[in-house]
């Protein structure tokens, strides 16, 4: 063999070896495009999950005998520090649904603004708690707020479905 000869198959072999190392690193890049996504998913799951739990829990539908009040105002205590606490991560969650798109976001959008009007009910209801349409409304709040919720886990739910597909 020629010295050309050898010159011309290392150069191939070194152009097919930056070739495979290319593929490698975009193949890697796609993984970990496809896993970050997934992740997020995942969180805003997580968190609509999280409000769908609280939305379900205790709810005030009749006046409580006097012994009963500070149980009563306990729960909506612990209500309102568990909603705050998923609260510190609605714009988070927020940034996370525009990566998907318009419908996604707009879907968290309505979410969280669900989950202010609870608070608002909420206040109303501590405010004035002997006041039965307070109670009622706080209670269909929550109740839209958990369907909203579900909704939006459904949502995402069909997005990952198609993220399999690709």
């Amino acid at each position: 063999m020629t010295t050309d000869t050898l010159l011309a198959i290392s150069a191939g072999a070194t152009f097919l070896l930056a070739l495979a190392a290319f593929w490698a690193i975009w193949q890697n890049h796609s993984l970990r495009k496809k896993e970050r996504k997934e992740r997020l998913l995942s969180e805003i799951i997580e968190w609509a999950t999280d409000l769908a739990n609280v939305a379900f829990g205790h709810e005030i539908t009749s006046i409580p005998r006097e012994k009963e009040i500070r149980k009563h105002f306990a729960l909506l205590g612990n209500k309102v520090f568990r909603y705050q606490a998923i609260d510190t991560r609605s714009p988070y969650i927020a940034k996370c649904a525009q990566v998907f798109g318009k419908k996604l976001h707009t879907a968290v959008s309505r979410v969280i603004s669900c989950r202010k009007d609870v608070g608002v009910k909420i206040d109303k209801c501590v405010n004035n708690f002997e006041d039965e349409d307070s109670k009622k409304a706080l209670i269909t709040s929550e109740h839209e707020l958990r369907k909203r919720a579900l909704g939006l886990i459904e949502l995402v739910a069909k997005i990952k479905i198609q993220d399999i597909g690709k």
